[in-house]
């Protein structure tokens, strides 16, 4: 039996088991619905293509259904369903003591921030200057992809106090399904 043989007998007892449609299932495991009708008509297919569905089988086989015996089914990759969370490595704690906040509710260390996040003091004063709560640019937002837009996110997400009204905007936002702010003719 050649991979496309598997591929196509995995599919025809997948869906069976399932109640799925072979579209939904080629969906599931390549992202592409019509790419089980190519297999299956003879079109190429892949090694990674099989390597990807014969483990999204295996993965994924109903409990109550039995695995064909003639195909070799791969090791699960993990005996864990759910593996713990690895250690944070030195990176992350170094970010999370760099976002601890002092007595006054602001970061207790910019130098700390900066050192972790890589950026020079500068970017964290102009952050601080211009998107503080009550500053010119209290309710933008930085160009995305910037160093600034970074940190900005970062003050807000630590529970600066200087950024409460934006954090206080962005939750209502997010409670309506937006990732920005209300325009303020929306209000």
């Amino acid at each position: 039996m050649n991979h496309r043989d598997t591929i196509v007998r995995l599919f025809s007892l997948y869906c069976a088991a399932s109640g799925r449609s072979p579209s939904r299932v080629s969906t599931l495991v390549w992202n592409h619905g019509a790419r089980y009708k190519q297999i299956a008509s003879g079109a190429d297919l892949r090694t990674r293509t099989f390597e990807r569905g014969l483990r999204w089988f295996s993965d994924h086989w109903p409990v109550d259904s039995a695995w064909p015996q003639d195909i070799a089914r791969p090791l699960p990759e993990r005996e864990d369903p759910v593996a713990p969370a690895p250690a944070p490595d030195r990176k992350e704690r170094e970010l999370a003591e760099a976002l601890a906040l002092g007595p006054n509710g602001w970061l207790r260390s910019p130098a700390a921030l900066c050192k972790a996040l890589r950026i020079g003091r500068a970017t964290y004063d102009y952050v601080i200057r211009r998107y503080a709560d009550g500053r010119d640019r209290a309710d933008a937002f930085p160009q995305p992809n910037t160093w600034s837009r970074g940190l900005l996110e970062y003050l807000v997400a630590s529970g600066d106090t200087r950024f409460s009204r934006r954090r206080q905007r962005l939750e209502e936002a997010a409670k309506i399904g937006r990732r920005h702010f209300p325009k303020p003719d929306e209000d």
